[in-house]
């Protein structure tokens, strides 16, 4: 995990890869966060996309440091 958060917007939603990305983490650490609770996530209807507010990527990231 990266020690430095990167400047991101707290009201964008961001796809699963992204915030891997910004995280410094990989897509199955971050899903198994998503499952234990550690990160909210949103589902849309329609798309059954998974996207994550940006203020929940910066709260996830402040608990760990």
């Amino acid at each position: 995990m990266t020690s430095v958060l990167p400047p991101i917007s707290e009201n964008g939603n961001y796809k699963k890869v992204e915030v891997a990305k910004i995280l410094g983490i990989g897509r199955t650490t971050l899903d198994n966060h998503i499952k234990a609770g550690h990160i909210k996530c949103n589902l849309h209807r329609y798309t059954t996309r998974v996207t994550i507010k940006g203020s929940e990527i910066v709260r996830f990231f402040n608990s760990k440091f």
